[in-house]
């Protein structure tokens, strides 16, 4: 992890090996966890009907294994689609198998939904040379379920879920990432998500944040090319891009067919550090949203833009391209301005989806998961958002809202087969 020269709420904790911590909006949250945080047991409100082995996600990852009431999360482990990160994972996980004398063959493997993830080769090396049972979890539930486990959720209670990352494989084939779920453990319901965005050469798309901006201003500018080009060179961004007017013009070309969509809340701010010119490189992880929060500093709300939400086949959705659209009419105005008021109103609408939800219902519990549920401006918008309703959102404290934090979502969506 690598925090932006400026950002002094990050912080090593000395001596504890790679542990990390920043304060958010109040809230102390960890984003690595190491020596001294793992491993530590966390106690489920159930116990588990036989042992689980949990592979996590794909990238920034961590494994666990799960018996009783008890799970056990490694420590921080990194990105398993390198060969030797991939090893360490299962170098771990025996580990602890071999600690807990946990029989593998009559075990739940559990892995991410994502039918590519290297994390789920493992888990089917596991299944081919010990047996077991394999289950899928979708990422953004297992996000969910996380976060109600670190702050103590029991079964029964139903509760609403804000998961905010940068991708995830969604039940309907497309990436999610910005999402509004209203959950139990054993079940969840998409209640509300950001707006569906083109998204081509996913690879690149997150390397090159001017390429998901090219996706925003293709579907604002109602799928017209010239307008875009004008538009791209009229901000001065052509030369931003590696290979000028050329990778634009493929991009552009890339969009005509048929694309994989994304709800991704990573992508949207991407997109906006580089319309503000903040960053068109990603040279480590999340390093466009961390200089457009890093770039807000200071900086003051222009507009609530109160009118970003549309009910769609039942579901809330936030229209990102409209606040894309306010950006462009009010780029002249100062950057911290613009970069805090993008990032606010995407919480204060997140937090409008929720109460919307919770109408009527007797649900008071609001939990966050996610990447990006450590932006504290983010974050800010949900907390002003729920004050009004007398609610406040609750962030993990004992593991990391990202996909350090995963594999004990994976653990406790087991409790779908308790009664099996």
């Amino acid at each position: 992890f690598q925090a932006e020269d400026g950002i002094r709420d990050v912080e090593r904790s000395r001596g504890l090996g790679d542990v990390y911590k920043r304060q958010t909006n109040g809230r102390l949250t960890i984003i690595r966890r190491g020596r001294g945080y793992a491993p530590v047991w966390l106690r489920l409100k159930f116990k588990v009907p036989k042992p689980v082995i949990a592979f996590g996600a794909e990238l920034q990852s961590a494994g666990a294994i799960a018996f009783d009431d008890k799970v056990i999360l490694t420590q921080y482990i990194g990105d398993v689609d390198d060969y030797e990160v991939l090893n360490d994972l299962e170098k771990y996980l025996s580990l602890f198998i071999k600690i807990y004398n946990i029989n593998v063959s009559n075990s739940y493997l559990v892995v991410d939904k994502h039918p590519r993830y290297t994390s789920r080769v493992l888990a089917e090396y596991y299944l081919s040379k010990y047996g077991g049972e394999l289950i899928e979890v979708q990422h953004h539930y297992a996000h969910a379920l996380a976060t109600a486990v670190d702050v103590g959720l029991s079964p029964g209670e139903e509760f609403i879920a804000i998961v905010m990352d940068g991708v995830g494989y969604g039940d309907d084939g497309n990436i999610w990432g910005g999402e509004v779920l209203r959950v139990r453990y054993g079940d969840y319901l998409r209640v509300g998500h950001l707006e569906n965005i083109p998204i081509v050469g996913a690879e690149q798309a997150i390397k090159y944040p001017g390429r998901m901006l090219i996706s925003f201003l293709y579907k604002i500018l109602d799928r017209n090319e010239d307008e875009v080009i004008k538009l791209i060179t009229k901000l001065n961004l052509v030369d931003e891009f590696k290979h000028g007017i050329n990778e634009v013009h493929a991009i552009l070309n890339q969009l005509r067919g048929p694309t994989v969509m994304t709800s991704s809340t990573g992508r949207f701010l991407d997109s906006i550090s580089a319309l503000l010119k903040l960053c068109f490189e990603r040279t480590y992880e999340g390093e466009p949203a961390i200089k457009l929060e890093a770039a807000a500093r200071g900086g003051k709300i222009i507009d609530k833009l109160d009118n970003i939400i549309i009910t769609d086949n039942s579901k809330y959705i936030v229209l990102t391209t409209k606040i894309i659209e306010f950006l462009l009419e009010t780029i002249e105005k100062p950057v911290n301005d613009l970069a805090y008021t993008s990032q606010y109103v995407l919480g204060k609408a997140l937090g409008e989806i929720v109460i919307r939800t919770i109408y009527g219902t007797r649900i008071e519990n609001i939990i966050l998961g996610g990447g990006a549920a450590v932006n504290s401006i983010i974050v800010k918008g949900i907390d002003d958002s729920l004050s009004e309703i007398g609610l406040k959102v609750h962030l993990p404290s004992k593991i990391p809202p990202n996909d350090g934090g995963i594999a004990v979502g994976q653990v406790a969506s087991i409790f779908k087969y308790l009664h099996n």
